[in-house]
């Protein structure tokens, strides 16, 4: 992970990147296997059910690699492997007590968060001579799960299933010029999709009308279907050149070019009644919404990408520089209005328009959106001040692209020709989000074994997507686009101390003070702000993830053949939006209660893991115990609004009792999400030649 201010060649991040080595086959044949079990061992029942009964397999990862010298080819091509099948069944648990059709069931506790992945890969690495490598990976992934839905608590067949495919090939050459040049060539072909359904037919008998989901409030449903379908495929190709070069002994140069070209599908609808002359067919019959009404979204996107970067790291004895310019090009492809009063191509409120065929709307309906670039120059200075201490002062213009939901979210703006407040709608025309970065800092090293460093650092982050100002058609329907209007700044100091391993022991200790304030958190802030006749936010707030203090402290003890590791973590309040219910309405409390203006409960955890490793009959056996959230902590992660607890609400004083709901309205009101994981056992072992 690299954080902070980072050098040219790196994009597409505002705060931090991921960069993933992955590992290839040496020239001696290495093999491993790992299999560990795992449960929750808790007593926290009020909110997880079921979760008291332990089982140590009742979660299981099954793992082994191989790799190696391919024989006959002299060392030259080696192969690594690695497969693995994980079962996670969760920790949030329902009871099935009805069926879909709205019989009673047998009452078994039954997870509603599980999940089953297979994840394997495999690399060819081939030494064609002294200077020319290749190297051809094949990484994949195949995922079903399912989310928790309260609302299914009681009827857990009838909510949908969740599957997610994806694999990503890559063929790298890298050819070495000389004793101080090289330069990197990368080609990849990426895949993802995602599909969400209950039964994989859409027209299967068994679903059911949306009306038998309908329910009194704060009642789990006895009865129905979820008819929600969703899919969303990415392809994405990717071509980059790296080209390194130390051309003198002060100067290392590096500079390269990358491109990606996209395919998007999407298509989210929920199934309804099938209509035959606009009267709904008897018994009830699934039908998929037709593409060109507001109750399914569907689109194709084609973007594109290209970067290009030039980087120099200086050297001298007194002073480490690197400098780099890079340049970022986007282009959506996606289609602008042309006339934001007149949206819906399929219905125009233009009369001269509607004789035309949709072919012959689009040039009066759409324009392309502009292409979008910038350029980005990077700074960072060492200066050491003595043989063991460090200033370092580090400048960045970084960008994001925005997110593609927010570039096409919805599809082509088809805003019904009844009604308000639609949206907000995708903007293919978004600028990139752009943050500036600064960081000054000082390491000491000191008694050898530690090392402390302080730096302190300011983001000023501009062009944040959120809701633009609902537009009014010429029908009077308002609906609402996303637009780059947003501002929010970060700043802070971290502060570290850590030993490095010796004696048997290490230790790592991270202190991080931040303010982070924006005008709002989340793109649709502000749109149902605007719903909800509010003011639009004009002054800064506190942010979602401002964390004023968090403490993480981390310690190794061991040797060659066995070891014990802790790590904590303590960190301060989230804010959360103080809300009003009738209850505190009724005692005088109606206004004033200012977005994310109060504090979440602090947070506290411990993780532990112990392993031992023993040779038996030339394998190496490790044996190895992980425990998560050890002392089983009430981790509050959400809490309710007018009480800023987890646990606790006044919701349920003003509700009565109704014969039709099932449950209680507490029994509704416990809401797991609230909570952390509980704590979490993992034991298991790995052999190792």
């Amino acid at each position: 992970v690299i954080s902070g201010t980072f050098n040219a060649e790196y994009g597409q991040a505002l705060s931090g990147i991921v960069n993933t080595v992955t590992k290839e086959g040496g020239q001696s044949f290495r093999g491993d296997v790992k299999v560990y079990g795992s449960d929750y061992a808790s007593n926290f029942t009020d909110y997880f059910v079921g979760i008291d009964k332990f089982s140590p397999v009742a979660n299981y990862n099954v793992q082994g690699s191989l790799s190696g010298p391919i024989p006959m080819t002299n060392n030259k091509l080696t192969f690594f492997t690695n497969l693995r099948y994980v079962y996670d069944d969760g920790y949030l648990y329902g009871y099935k007590k009805y069926n879909t059709d709205g019989t009673p069931a047998d009452g078994k506790l039954t997870a509603m968060n599980w999940n089953k992945r297979l994840i394997g890969q495999g690399n060819l690495a081939w030494m064609a001579s002294g200077s020319l490598k290749f190297n051809a990976e094949v990484l994949f992934s195949n995922e079903k799960f399912k989310d928790y839905n309260h609302f299914f608590k009681w009827n857990p067949d009838g909510d949908v299933n969740k599957f997610a495919n994806s694999y990503n090939a890559t063929f790298t050459m890298t050819h070495t010029l000389s004793s101080k040049s090289f330069y990197t060539l990368k080609v990849s072909d990426f895949f993802k999709d995602f599909k969400e359904y209950l039964y994989e037919d859409p027209y299967d008998p068994r679903y059911l009308h949306p009306d038998s989901l309908r329910t009194v409030g704060y009642a789990f449903v006895t009865k129905g279907t979820n008819l929600h379908r969703f899919y969303r495929k990415t392809n994405t190709l990717i071509a980059k050149l790296d080209f390194t070069s130390q051309i003198s002994e002060n100067h290392l140069i590096k500079f390269g070019a990358e491109g990606r070209t996209h395919k998007l599908s999407f298509d989210d609808y929920s199934l309804e009644p099938l209509r035959v002359n606009g009267v709904p067919v008897e018994p009830f019959q699934p039908s998929i919404p037709a593409e060109n009404t507001p109750n399914r979204t569907k689109y194709d996107a084609s973007p594109i990408e290209f970067s290009a970067y030039v980087q120099d790291k200086i050297e001298y004895q007194s002073v480490i520089i690197n400098i780099g310019l890079r340049l970022d090009y986007f282009n959506s492809k996606g289609n602008v209005l042309v006339d934001p009063t007149d949206p819906n191509i399929y219905l125009p409120l233009r009369p001269e328009l509607e004789k035309l065929s949709i072919a012959e709307r689009e040039q009066y309906f759409y324009k392309k959106a502009d292409p979008k670039w910038s350029l980005g120059p990077r700074f960072g200075i060492a200066y050491p001040i003595s043989d063991q201490g460090v200033l370092h002062f580090s400048y960045g213009q970084f960008l994001q692209i925005p997110s593609f939901q927010y570039l096409f979210n919805r599809g082509p703006f088809i805003v019904p020709n009844t009604g308000s407040g639609y949206g907000p709608y995708g903007n293919p025309d978004l600028k990139p989000q752009q943050t500036i970065m600064y960081e000054i800092g000082f390491k000491q090293q000191f008694f050898e074994d530690f090392s402390a460093d302080v730096t302190g650092f300011y983001r000023d982050i501009r062009n944040w997507i959120t809701a633009g100002p609902l537009i009014s058609t010429r029908n009077l329907v308002s609906y609402s686009t996303y637009i780059n209007k947003d501002y929010s700044n970060v700043k802070g100091i971290t502060l570290n101390l850590s030993k490095r391993f010796t004696n048997h022991y290490s230790i790592d200790l991270n202190y991080t003070y931040q303010v982070a304030e924006g005008s709002n958190s989340n793109p649709e802030d502000e749109f149902f702000a605007q719903l909800g006749n509010n003011e639009p936010t004009l002054y800064l707030i506190p942010l979602d993830w401002d964390q004023r203090h968090l403490f993480n402290f981390s310690m190794f003890v061991g040797d060659v053949d066995w070891g014990i590791s802790t790590i904590a973590r303590y960190g301060t309040g989230l804010p959360y939006t103080p809300s009003i219910t009738q209850f505190t309405a009724d005692r005088g409390i109606t206004s004033g209660l200012q977005r994310n203006s109060r504090r979440k409960p602090t947070q506290f955890s411990i993780d532990l893991r112990m392993h031992k490793t023993f040779g038996v009959f030339g394998l190496n056996v490790t044996t190895f115990l992980r425990v998560f959230n050890l002392l089983d902590n009430k981790i509050a992660v959400n809490v309710f609004g007018d009480t800023g607890k987890p646990d606790y609400t006044t919701e349920a004083k003003n509700i009565g009792p109704d014969p039709n709901r099932p449950n209680t309205v507490e029994e509704y009101l416990r809401y797991p999400w609230n909570y952390g994981e509980p704590r979490r056992v993992e034991f298991g072992f790995e052999f190792s030649f």
